[in-house]
């Protein structure tokens, strides 16, 4: 191949890799596909990984199985299914291990080098995960960047770092860019969750680290229903429900004072108690409770509990700690709401199965106890909000929450919500949820899609504004509603809460992220995405 060729071709190439599988390596690689398209760049990408189908995960498997076998494309044309415009999938048929994964990337680059170089601005790969040298190894020196997907947790951090040591002593590469997915700040002990490094070297044989390395985190993920493939069925109750415990996990967070000045135990010392504390909110017994959290503490370290993790002024001053957290207003009757009905979440999921096989009493049953719970907690925050400030937005979205619980239970309402995600028929002839569809109309941003939708939204808001008025009137609950500063219901914010509520239950679990404009989860994709551009086109190979 000729050099200059190759070196074209090589700025164009973006590595995709994963030191294992199911850290979200696949959804990184198909969505960052999708936004440099939408961006306007010509984008191929290629799915080199035997265990990861792109196909499923866009929803074109029936295109898939209409192209030759890997060994019978004559032209490049025969292998591509087109996504959006812009966007080719390059060789998405099954590849039932390394030799194949191997000769899809050797023929891409001796047989179509000037048709891939001509046509495309940007070629992702979506690497196999692992540090196999014959799929994965042998190519990296072809590639601009290599991307690293991980997840903040132990294992994904040692294989992250086992691919990078693999990939600096075979192919010496020494420079990686991190996309951390799943990103939640972490309390533990000895785990930094961006520190992908320093984790993998506490973890390995002194000979066996990582040195002489560069990193730079690209990108920050945080969890979010969209990118979860296992709601990739919308069940519009639950997502509220799900809503619900999330927002009474905020409330539990802010419910926790801050630690005494001049302790015996440092502010690191303490997020991490407090981290543990979010996590375990119930405290039956002071004693009991430190000695749980000391085992909770050990085990962090990869120790075994022998004897106190904490000196004996520490346990004194975190057990006056323990009793100014129980004496917080409202703390008491936080965390039995949101235990009550983080327990009946799994009732609710088996009541919600039954249910599309009739056993709709047991799911109004179910719904009716959370209702009741709910009600009495929402109650007891509209007396309080005035005393504790701190918690009034969240009691307000609280609130807004259980507002649409109780609007969903109507089977007319949560119909019509239902009807508006596409069906088609699958092999059975079946109706599926027609995903494709939905992720071509969300990239897209289709206008009829677009008109539909907000027919949608204006026809269920004023039914959601009278069932809000209802209840707020019934129990009294007006201290807890949006206001503007002159005094009058927000209307426009509760439009707003709405109107994204229903983007999100139609949209959850496609994988998908780019479509949505102001989800904090978008916004941190499309900043990460960015990053990386920028960074290919700073490097230039």
């Amino acid at each position: 191949m000729h050099e200059d060729l190759l070196e074209s071709i090589k700025r164009k190439s973006l590595a995709v890799a994963s030191g294992k599988g199911g850290v979200g390596k696949t959804m990184t690689s198909t969505n960052l596909a999708i936004y440099l398209a939408q961006r306007g760049h010509r984008v191929g990408l290629i799915d080199a990984d035997p265990l990861s189908d792109i196909t499923t995960l866009l929803d074109v498997k029936e295109k898939e199985s209409r192209l030759p076998p890997l060994d019978e494309i004559q032209s490049l044309d025969e292998g591509i299914v087109q996504i959006i415009h812009n966007l080719d999938l390059i060789f998405p048929q099954s590849k039932k291990g390394a030799e194949e994964t191997a000769r899809l990337l050797g023929r891409l680059y001796e047989e179509f080098p000037e048709e891939i170089d001509r046509r495309y601005d940007y070629l992702l790969f979506d690497m196999p995960a692992g540090v196999q040298e014959q799929e994965n190894m042998v190519y990296l020196d072809r590639m601009n960047q290599i991307l690293i997907v991980t997840n903040p947790e132990p294992t994904a951090h040692v294989s992250a770092g086992g691919y990078m040591k693999k990939a600096r002593d075979s192919k010496g590469r020494d420079k990686f860019l991190l996309w951390h997915n799943k990103y939640v700040e972490a309390g533990d002990v000895d785990f930094n969750p961006t520190d992908v490094v320093g984790n993998y070297n506490r973890n390995v044989l002194e000979e066996d680290r990582l040195e002489n390395v560069k990193t730079v985190d690209a990108a920050r993920i945080s969890p979010d229903p969209t990118l979860d493939l296992l709601k990739s069925d919308p069940s519009i109750r639950l997502n509220i429900l799900r809503n619900i415990i999330d927002n009474l996990q905020v409330m539990l967070e802010l419910s926790l004072p801050l630690p005494p000045p001049g302790g015996t135990i440092n502010g690191k010392g303490y997020r991490i108690i407090r981290y543990y504390m979010k996590k375990h909110p119930r405290i039956q017994n002071h004693g009991t409770y430190l000695d749980e959290l000391e085992t909770y503490l050990f085990s962090l370290m990869g120790r075994e509990k022998k004897g106190h993790f904490f000196g004996t002024k520490q346990r004194e001053e975190l057990i006056v700690y323990l009793k100014k957290v129980e004496a917080t207003p409202l703390r008491k009757e936080l965390v039995v709401t949101y235990l009550m009905i983080r327990g009946r979440l799994s009732e609710l999921e088996n009541a919600e199965r039954l249910f599309s096989s009739g056993s709709k009493n047991t799911l109004g049953e179910a719904f009716h106890y959370v209702d009741r719970v709910l009600i009495q907690f929402l109650v007891t925050c509209s007396r309080e909000v005035q005393r504790i400030p701190l918690i009034k937005n969240m009691a307000s979205l609280l609130l807004f929450n259980f507002i649409l619980l109780k609007l969903f239970q109507s089977e007319t309402v949560h119909g019509l919500v239902m009807e508006f995600i596409p069906v088609k028929k699958d092999g059975r002839n079946n109706p599926v949820r027609d995903r494709n569809r939905q992720i071509v109309n969300l990239v897209r941003n289709d206008s009829v899609y677009k008109r539909k939708y907000l027919d949608l939204v204006m026809m269920l808001r004023p039914v959601m504004e009278k069932q809000l008025s209802q209840i707020v009137t019934a129990f009294h609950l007006h201290p807890l509603l949006f206001m503007e500063s002159h005094g009058k219901v927000n209307r426009a914010a509760y439009v707003k809460l709405f109107s994204n509520f229903l983007h999100e239950t139609i949209y959850s679990g496609l994988g998908i992220t780019v479509g949505f404009k102001y989800r904090p989860v978008s916004v941190a994709f499309r900043k990460g995405a960015d990053f990386v551009l920028h960074h290919m086109e700073k490097t230039g190979g």
